[in-house]
């Protein structure tokens, strides 16, 4: 039965015909019959396969379902998912087709069907949620998030990122990713060994087998990125030590793209991440010591392009790391610091070595803006410069035509 509709359907496609639901899909269909049939459709296109399929269970998913249905919910989830964990393993067309149709249907299952997914397929749906990567699509990201919400309710979340996802997925690719600067319990290393690379050694740095995150594991990085922004303060606080070295490993590469993948997630890691564990561990200088060669990432070494897109999301990192680092209102010699060191080593020194860039400066200015805010009366040793780079940008007439650029120099002025 499922096997006919599907073979209409596919004709239908092929010829350019309208296509009529209520023509093709089978008069009765049931999820017995679906888990029944499925089998038969394997030498056909799975594309389809999961067309017809989702159609059938939107047209089923009002009706009663008892307890015999169970079997055939699994049945059909299991067989959904490994269909999506091949296709995540190529990032052609039809692959990413097909990743969408499937998550598609599993979507129908976990949401009208209750079907209950394991933790090894709730990894691969993880890798679908960002809608920037390359083998997905806002859709297929939209169904991702709604499959993994329905699927895991706050305590078992926790659960699932600490063993499924961090535990026993990203540990194991990431292995190999160590740095001097933390011991292997994550903390701080005080003393270093000169000898060691920073990530890893220089001989293996862009091989497959030392880096499959960068290569046959790049799915890796976008279900990272999803354990960190839906990971609970509380879980950070437990278990940060499954977390920095992955932070570290990306925020140290050398490659833009991740590099500024690195410095993304690393923000949402400080903005969730307990003051106590940057504290006590050691891990505020060890942040400070990776991001801040990301803000000297300026034209002359660094393309204008991939500048730009460091540039601001080093800022966020080293903006956040400040709040979470020194949480008191009051600012204290330490925080103070710190601020005029971004200030001036970040934003003076990018502004005099780029200042004929117009998307850096304009850059710069913005990022000024809340430096200067948060040192208040502390900035007042450093206006002669701040108000020298102001007025320099206002009265550039080769900025006229950026009013974005004018309008941030004179708010940070101000």
């Amino acid at each position: 039965m499922l096997r006919e509709a599907v073979e209409a359907w596919q004709e239908a496609t092929s010829t350019g015909n309208n296509l009529d639901s209520d023509q093709i899909l089978p008069d009765e269909c049931t999820l017995a019959n679906l888990a029944h049939d499925l089998p038969q459709c394997e030498s056909l296109p799975q594309c389809h396969v999961l067309e017809v399929l989702s159609l059938c269970l939107k047209k089923i998913a009002c009706t009663n379902r008892g307890l015999q249905d169970k079997g055939a919910i699994q049945q059909l989830a299991s067989h959904t998912a490994e269909l999506l964990g091949r296709s995540s393993t190529s990032h052609s067309v039809d692959s990413l087709t097909l990743a969408e149709k499937a998550l598609d249907v599993l979507r129908c299952l976990v949401i009208d069907f209750a079907a209950p997914l394991d933790g090894k397929y709730l990894v691969c749906v993880a890798a679908y949620t960002d809608s920037q990567d390359a083998w997905t699509t806002p859709g297929a990201a939209s169904s991702s998030e709604d499959i993994l919400r329905n699927s895991l309710n706050d305590e078992t979340r926790q659960e699932f990122i600490a063993s499924a996802v961090l535990e026993y997925f990203i540990r194991p690719v990431f292995s190999r990713a160590t740095s001097n600067r933390i011991t292997s319990t994550g903390r701080r290393a005080y003393f270093i060994n000169d000898d060691q690379s920073q990530v890893t050694g220089d001989s293996v740095a862009g091989t497959t087998e030392s880096k499959p995150w960068k290569k046959t594991q790049i799915h890796a990085i976008a279900v990272f990125a999803w354990a960190v922004k839906h990971a609970s303060e509380s879980l950070i606080s437990k278990s940060w030590p499954l977390f920095t070295p992955v932070l570290l490993a990306l925020v140290d590469d050398t490659e833009t793209k991740f590099k500024k993948k690195g410095l993304v997630i690393l923000y949402d890691f400080l903005s969730r991440c307990p003051p106590h564990v940057i504290g006590n561990t050691g891990l505020g200088e060890v942040f400070e010591q990776s991001v801040f060669p990301s803000l000297l990432s300026l034209p002359g070494i660094t393309p204008e392009a991939e500048s730009i897109q460091l540039l601001g999301p080093a800022y966020n990192a080293i903006m956040e790391l400040a709040k979470v680092w020194f949480p008191t209102g009051e600012i204290r010699p330490a925080k103070m610091r710190f601020l005029i060191k971004v200030l001036r080593e970040g934003i003076l020194a990018g502004y005099w070595h780029a200042s004929e860039y117009v998307g850096i400066v304009e850059l710069l200015a913005q990022m000024a803006i809340p430096i200067i805010s948060q040192l208040g009366p502390y900035a007042v040793p450093h206006l002669k410069e701040l108000l020298s780079m102001f007025s320099a940008i206002m009265t550039d007439p080769f900025l006229v035509s950026y009013p974005t650029c004018i309008q941030a120099a004179a708010q940070a002025k101000t």
